[in-house]
């Protein structure tokens, strides 16, 4: 009897050492941006994407909100997030804005998610599912003007 359950012990062994081989890889947010170009996430209110140029854009889900264009780049990985600063200018859609407000928003973007659809104004947009923070925002100093030609 005593081997028999030696015998189960080892099996049951072998099978959850198995399982623990096939967990999927942690692929960070900015390797899914890499294979895929341009890539979008959502808070329910926001769509941010990511593109694999540095571009980043952020806009309303709605008829009215927050807008931002600008640039990312990674800034740490650590196991469970990759942290992403986005330099940009804040403005509004269907609302009063200054002019130039650029911004610095640091997030942290975790890597476990899988890819789904949103709608917007009867239209689906492809976006990556998965859990991110915003975890500090700040106004930065103006960016020089940009030079005119002659």
């Amino acid at each position: 009897m005593k081997l028999h359950w030696l015998l189960a012990l080892v099996v049951l062994s072998l099978v959850v050492a198995r399982a623990d081989d096939t967990e999927p890889p942690t692929v960070f947010f900015a390797q899914i941006v890499k294979d895929h170009g341009t890539v979008s996430i959502s808070d329910g209110a926001s769509l941010f994407t990511f593109s694999k140029d540095g571009t980043f854009k952020q806009r309303p889900l709605g008829i009215s909100g927050r807008t931002v264009e600008g640039r990312w780049v990674e800034a740490d990985q650590s196991w469970g997030n990759a942290s992403f600063i986005i330099t940009g200018n804040w403005s509004w859609v269907n609302g009063i804005s200054p002019p130039s407000d650029p911004r610095r928003m640091v997030m942290a973007i975790y890597p476990f998610g899988k890819f789904g659809t949103l709608e917007q104004f009867g239209k689906e947009i492809p976006v990556y599912k998965t859990y991110f923070v915003i975890e500090e925002l700040v106004k930065t100093p103006a960016a020089p003007p940009t030079p005119q030609g002659p």
